[in-house]
C-alpha cells in the first residue's frame, strides 16, 4: 500500500512539474515569437520606407540635373555646354564620394 502511495504521489508531482514547465515554455515562446514578429515588421517597414525615399530622391535628382542643364544651355546660348558642365560635376562628385567612402571603412 505504501509503495502504491509513493508511486502515485511521485507520478502526481511529476505530472504537475511537467505541466508547470510546459506552461512556462509556452509563455516564453509566445512572448518571444511576438517580439520576433514585431522586430521583423519593423525591419521590413524600415526597408520599404528607405526604398521609397531613395526612389523619390532619385527622381528629384534627375529633375534637378535636367533643370540645371537646361538653365546652363539657355544662359550660355549653347546646346551642349550645359550637359558637359553638369556631367563633369557629377563625375567629380562620384570620384570624391568613392574616395571618401573608401577611407571611412
Amino acid at each position: 500500500m505504501t509503495e502504491e502511495k509513493k508511486t502515485s504521489t511521485h507520478d502526481e508531482w511529476k505530472e504537475m512539474a511537467l505541466l508547470y514547465v510546459g506552461k512556462i515554455i509556452q509563455e516564453v515562446t509566445s512572448g518571444l515569437s511576438e517580439k520576433i514578429r514585431l522586430a521583423i515588421e519593423r525591419v521590413v517597414f524600415g526597408f520599404i520606407r528607405r526604398i521609397i525615399v531613395l526612389g523619390v530622391v532619385f527622381v528629384g535628382s534627375i529633375f534637378l540635373v535636367l533643370g540645371l542643364v537646361h538653365f546652363l544651355n539657355e544662359s550660355i546660348g549653347s546646346s551642349w555646354i550645359g550637359y558637359c558642365i553638369v556631367g563633369g560635376m557629377l563625375v567629380v562628385m562620384g570620384i570624391f564620394i568613392s574616395l571618401v567612402s573608401k577611407y571611412t571603412k
